[in-house]
């Protein structure tokens, strides 16, 4: 159901989202992405976030209202990531990813996974 690959060099956090995940799993899921978060130590916080959900069609609103609800606005969260990329193919899957958007200031959506890897690799020499 997910997959996550911590490059602590590059301070990328990258998770891939698989099936058709409920709010259980996506709880379960956010606390795996927590625990990853913590494991880069000191540098928790100021990393970089890829959210790959290619592999993930449409899931029930109250999944992303759980996702909502579960995220204090913005960089009020310690362990926020200083940019936050998804990856979506589908215009509905866009759609439910958008509404994320006020409770990730800032975030974007890629329809490929190296133009998302590359606006977070270019993080610092420019703002989007």
């Amino acid at each position: 159901m997910h997959q996550i690959r911590v490059d602590r060099d590059l301070r990328i956090l990258d998770v891939r989202f698989s099936g058709e995940p409920t709010p259980v799993d996506v709880g379960w899921m956010a606390e795996c992405v927590r625990h990853a978060i913590l494991s880069l130590g000191e540098d928790a916080g100021s990393h970089t976030a890829l959210f790959d959900c290619t592999a993930v069609r449409s899931v029930a609103p109250g999944t992303i209202d759980h996702i909502r609800a579960s995220l204090p606005p913005g960089r009020a969260r310690p362990l926020a990531a200083r940019r936050t990329a998804f990856v979506v193919e589908g215009a509905t899957e866009r759609l439910q990813v958008e509404r994320l958007a006020s409770v990730l200031p800032g975030m974007q959506i890629f329809e490929c996974r190296n133009a998302a890897l590359a606006w977070l690799h270019a993080e610092g020499r420019q703002e989007p």
